[in-house]
């Protein structure tokens, strides 16, 4: 099946320049970006200044009223979330989402059925067997039952229809990191410099895209920056609502290619809870991922709204080695590098977009970014690979605070 777009006549012109545009979509948020405002006709004077005025019955001139209330800034049009068809086309406001497709009560795909669903189950999750006897297991089956394939081939052919199933939790992965520094020749070596060290993590992609997709989330998510005025006066209320979601927006737009598109920034946050495996030299701790699109309250009180991201890995070594530059160093390189692993997923998809199904069912070109960072004071110092002493001004609980706010 070809992949190439389809040819669009520019066929909707603009009245006021001329401008010729794809879509009537495309028409409407050239005419907001190029707003023209009406002129305001000339104010006769409140007071006259001649001594003798005609004699007659004549009303006083109306008193200038308050002068009306400054609007508010124009929306962003070119990041505006704008609904997207199969055909790549965008959809006007108000149109019907595409229907959500539910699953067959007889479908047990990637499963051939509901037998085999449940072998799988009893194998894995209630027996945990180990691969090597998965496979005597389907050399057994093959000798009993002569001319008939088994399930699975093999562990490796079960493991893999276990990881085609697309619904429930997004998995987990891990990879490996080590450290490949100098080594000392002489003395005693440290163990975390011949020690791997194992991470592990899910798709920051999968678990924003769930997020996005979730239809508990109907209503409660910005689609577009936004400006909020209450009494003249600007309210900050959810993220979109404040001046680095425009910012970055601005930033979007210069590529004619994403207008139209949905600003996505993930919003990250960890704490030092850590846990220890058996008696090893590692510790773990969570490191947790959410779309900032959405709003505050439903980030107070939605369980699915933060997603265990990854569990971080931590070495850890004797006293000897505890204040070595070697190993603090090292600390910092595994804390970043694993970071930048886990999401490179998201790095095709912050300057190309991503089309992705949304909580009321329509689809969006997605542009995703990196969003704030909730961690405690520590780990500030650590994400930011500043030196812990030298930062007076945020040595306190309260001083940490008015920073924040500035």
């Amino acid at each position: 099946m070809s992949t190439r777009c389809a040819f669009a006549a520019a066929s909707f012109v603009c009245t006021k320049c001329g401008k010729a545009c794809k879509s009537p979509g495309g028409l409407k948020r050239h005419r907001n970006a190029h707003l023209t405002l009406p002129s305001n006709s000339a104010r006769p004077p409140a007071n006259t200044t001649n001594d003798n005025p005609p004699e007659g019955n004549f009303d006083p001139p109306p008193s200038p009223g308050p002068d009306p209330p400054p609007s508010p800034p124009p929306q962003p049009t070119c990041i505006s979330g704008t609904p997207y068809d199969t055909d790549r086309y965008d959809l006007p406001r108000g149109a019907i989402s595409p229907p959500w497709e539910d699953r067959a009560p007889d479908d047990d795909s990637p499963f051939e059925s509901r037998s085999e669903f449940e072998f799988a189950e009893f194998l894995y999750v209630q027996e945990e067997m180990s691969g090597a006897q998965i496979d005597r297991l389907a050399q057994l089956l093959t000798g009993l039952y002569d001319g008939v394939d088994p399930p699975f081939a093999d562990h490796q052919d079960l493991y893999a229809t276990i990881d085609a199933i697309q619904q429930g939790d997004i998995p987990w992965q891990s990879f490996s990191v080590k450290y490949t520094g100098p080594i000392p020749e002489g003395g005693t070596v440290p163990v975390w410099m011949t020690e791997t060290f194992e991470v592990w993590f899910r798709s920051p992609l999968g678990i924003f895209e769930k997020q996005l997709a979730n239809p508990d989330f109907e209503g409660e998510m910005d689609w577009a920056p936004n400006r909020i005025f209450k009494n003249r006066k600007r309210q900050f209320v959810d993220l979109f609502s404040g001046n680095w979601v425009w910012e970055q927006a601005d930033k979007i737009a210069a590529d004619p290619a994403c207008h139209g598109a949905l600003f996505v920034p993930g919003v990250f946050g960890s704490y030092k809870t850590t846990v220890s495996v058996g008696t090893g030299n590692t510790e773990f701790y969570p490191l947790y991922s959410g779309i900032g699109n959405v709003h505050n309250v439903v980030r107070r009180t939605h369980h699915e709204v933060l997603s265990v991201m990854t569990f971080l890995s931590i070495p850890k070594t004797t006293r000897q080695f505890a204040k070595s530059k070697e190993f603090r160093k090292f600390r910092r390189q595994l804390f970043h590098v694993s970071i930048a692993r886990i999401l490179q997923p998201l790095k095709p998809h912050t300057k190309k977009p991503h089309v992705t199904r949304c909580a009321n069912g329509h689809f969006r070109r997605v542009i995703y970014g990196l969003g704030p960072y909730i961690a405690d004071y520590p780990e500030q110092v650590l994400l930011t690979c500043i030196v812990d002493t030298l930062i007076d001004v945020l040595s306190t609980k309260a001083q940490r605070r008015r920073q924040e706010l500035k």
